[in-house]
């Protein structure tokens, strides 16, 4: 099956397709005008662009591109040179690391959220909590001062005024005692 190099293109995140084209030329393949790509010419274009972003200058690129499809159609890997190869692995294990990275990421972010509404959780009930006790407290000392003003009335009202003793009457046996009033001298 035959790959377009619209396709390449596409997968590769290039900006054109002249892009593929001069990589064939660099690569010396035969069919630089069609638009489809035998897989093992799709397979070293991969390579080369892979090569060319780990930092190779474009010559070592196509010599280590041409060099690993040598080698491949050497030892046959379990395939023969008519089927497809799979895409790029490291291209693929790098995908997977990033995935792996933002998704670490986004755990990491959510497990920060989940910390934050578990402290505003906890926050809030102990402000539920604290109102509650402050509430019971208030309504507490609200009824037992209301106990207190209606004891307090009611013994004022039921309650005998005791004086201190200097207003204090003194005792009906110890007045002096005073004579008769028919008896009271005369000067005359």
């Amino acid at each position: 099956m035959n790959i377009t190099k619209t396709e390449l293109k596409n997968e590769l995140h290039l900006e054109s397709v002249d892009e593929v084209t001069k990589a064939q030329q660099q690569l010396n393949h035969s069919n630089l005008e069609e638009s489809f790509l035998n897989p093992v010419e799709a397979n070293e274009i991969r390579r080369y662009f892979h090569l060319l972003e780990t930092g190779l200058t474009p010559q070592e690129a196509e010599q280590q591109a041409k060099l690993t499809t040598s080698n491949h159609s050497i030892n046959g890997n379990g395939q023969n040179s008519g089927q497809p190869a799979h895409t790029n692995p490291a291209s693929k294990i790098e995908q997977i690391l990033q995935n792996q990275q933002n998704l670490a990421r986004t755990l990491l972010e959510l497990s920060h959220k989940q910390a934050e509404l578990l402290e505003a959780k906890s926050w809030t009930q102990f402000q539920s909590t604290y109102a509650s006790h402050l509430n019971n407290d208030i309504s507490k000392f609200t009824d037992d001062m209301t106990a207190l003003f209606s004891v307090m009335n009611s013994n004022i009202e039921n309650a005998e005024f005791i004086s201190t003793e200097e207003y204090e009457p003194l005792p009906f046996d110890s007045r002096p005692k005073m004579p008769p009033l028919d008896r009271l001298p005369s000067a005359l």
